[in-house]
């Protein structure tokens, strides 16, 4: 038995391990998945999220374009279809009102649990085990409240009847009343039984009501009919949700319990808007899905789009503006313009505001047409004076580069001539010290040949 981990530690385990976020099969929804072959495949069970899935987010209601294929789910697995929510039936429903009323709307169970997805896979495990027993709803236990309040003043208006029965029409006392009115409205009102009936007579539209027993058999029966989770065979579940950090590690915990579990992600959400950066955040960690998504990849069904709708009332639902204009068009419809003569019976309230409107309509509209025209005017003598600056710049560039390659032009030809002076001035300097080399040879010679001389003689 895997231990029973937070949430948060959960969400870190699938940080370090990202390939545990990749769904078994991506459908766009509920509706286009095929629930009759996967329960022809062997899965027995489902757990399926709330918002996003069935219902819109904040509401218990069945999504309009899902409420046929949330049917066919309910029909295709009858009694083993689980709802499991991070909102209702969590710790942060108090009282479990949102689970009822998510319940009784659709007409499945939802689980209980104080801790969130994916931390309530072992909540999971005991209910398709049957440790949870048959699901009951709060309103279940009223009929029972109210039917124990009966038996029990049933019983106090038996026990005074029996006792004045005993006492006043006894022996002990007597028979007290006379068979008078007064004695039949006392005995219809403490159901007092005729002198020489029996006493179970007085007790038969007592028996009439159901007694605790039945009512408990009938709700024992009703959760046999549910029939919420069976050990005749092993469980093979589908968890269906819009979420990786939650519904995807859910199957994988439900895995480490010894439960064939495969997640359905689903892609076409009618409110993508909320927690949009975790859901980047799960396509950027596993972008892919697993190996076994091949094999359910068939399940799938790609339905083509509908034609576009030509119906006016079909494009107003698509597009606010056009619902908006359809309605002012309506309402506007039998208002009569305003006449200059108060007296002519226009000037109400609802024509003028049809005449202020479409007047502050037309003004708009006019204070559009001449920014329009006074934009294109401003944008082609922009236009004219960015190109003529653009030109004067340019020439001015060109002239400072010009200038600027003709200085270093310049600066080149003066070194070089300043490197040819230098060497000119060193070629001087060495012929002349090989000059001066070449007469102090020339003087040693002649010296030599001096000395060489003086003694011949």
């Amino acid at each position: 038995m895997p231990a029973r981990l937070p949430a948060p530690l959960i969400y870190l385990q699938g940080l370090l391990r990202p390939a545990l976020l990749r769904p078994d099969l991506r459908a766009p929804s509920i509706a286009q998945v095929d629930w009759a072959g996967l329960r022809a495949a062997g899965y027995n069970a489902v757990v399926i999220d709330k918002d996003n899935c069935v219902t819109l987010p904040h509401s218990d209601a069945c999504f309009p374009a899902y409420t046929s294929a949330w049917a066919n789910l309910k029909a295709t697995f009858p009694g083993r279809v689980l709802m499991v929510s991070n909102s209702a039936g969590s710790a942060k429903d108090r009282g479990g009102i949102g689970a009822e009323a998510l319940s009784m709307n659709l007409h499945v169970p939802v689980l209980a649990h104080r801790q969130p997805k994916p931390a309530c896979a072992a909540d999971v495990i005991a209910y398709f085990a049957g440790r949870l027993g048959a699901p009951k709803l709060t309103r279940d236990t009223v009929p029972e409240l109210a039917h124990a309040a009966v038996e029990e003043e049933t019983a106090e208006q038996e026990l005074l009847a029996k006792w004045r029965w005993s006492v006043e029409e006894g022996p002990l006392a007597g028979r007290l009343l006379k068979g008078t009115l007064e004695e039949r409205m006392v005995a219809a009102q403490y159901r007092v039984p005729p002198p020489g009936t029996e006493w179970d007579a007085s007790i038969d539209a007592a028996m009439e009501t159901k007694s605790r027993a039945e009512m408990q058999r009938d709700t024992e029966k009703k959760g046999e009919e549910a029939k919420p989770a069976t050990e005749d065979e092993a469980l093979r579940v589908l968890v269906v949700g819009d979420r990786q950090f939650t519904d995807v590690l859910l199957a994988r915990r439900l895995e480490l319990y010894g439960a064939h579990a495969s997640a359905i992600l689903t892609t076409a959400l009618p409110q993508p808007a909320d927690v949009r950066p975790l859901r980047k955040l799960e396509h950027y960690l596993a972008p892919g899905d697993t190996e076994q998504a091949r094999s359910l990849a068939s399940f799938v069904r790609i339905d083509p789009p509908p034609p576009p709708s030509t119906h006016p009332a079909g494009l107003a639902r698509l597009n606010p503006l056009a619902q908006a204009r359809a309605a002012w068009a309506d309402w506007t419809a039998d208002t009569p313009a305003v006449q200059l003569d108060p007296r002519s019976g226009t000037w109400k309230p609802k024509p003028l505001f049809v005449a202020g409107v479409r007047t502050l309509g037309a003004g708009l509209r006019l204070i559009g047409a001449f920014a329009r025209r006074g934009g294109a005017w401003a944008w082609v003598h922009i236009r004219r004076e960015s190109q003529k600056g653009w030109a004067a710049t340019k020439a001015k560039v060109g002239e400072m580069r010009a200038e600027h390659r003709a200085r270093r032009e310049a600066a080149r030809e003066a070194k070089l001539a300043e490197a040819k002076a230098d060497a000119d001035a060193a070629a001087m300097a060495r012929a002349e010290t090989n000059a001066v080399a070449e007469a102090k040879v020339a003087a040693k010679a002649a010296l030599e040949e001096k000395g060489r001389l003086q003694p011949a003689q």
